[in-house]
């Protein structure tokens, strides 16, 4: 699931607090139908736009997981972006 880290004008957005996330921490989501799920984080990393790594973000993997992506890092208001991709990495708590 990607989400903004904040808005237009610096307000904080869905994943503000994303960067706050540790290993063990939990986040739970609720599916359309109600059904809650807990996911254990097992990593996060904060990885440089230009080498962000698609395949290993996207890769399927054993198990049920999530993973949560935002920006971070530092703005360039020149070029509107941040310089940093934060990545979550959870799985499903059985």
């Amino acid at each position: 699931i990607a989400g903004h880290l904040d808005t237009p004008t610096g307000r904080p957005a869905v994943f503000w607090s994303l960067k706050t996330l540790q290993k063990g921490d939990e986040v739970e989501t609720i599916s359309a139908n109600a059904v809650r799920s807990t996911f254990v984080v097992t990593g996060v990393s904060s990885i440089p736009l230009d080498k962000f790594p698609n395949e290993e973000v996207f890769k399927t993997k054993p198990g049920k997981n999530l993973n949560l992506i935002t920006c971070g890092g530092v703005w360039n208001s020149a070029k509107k972006i941040y310089s940093n991709r934060i990545v979550v990495y959870t799985t499903l708590k059985e």
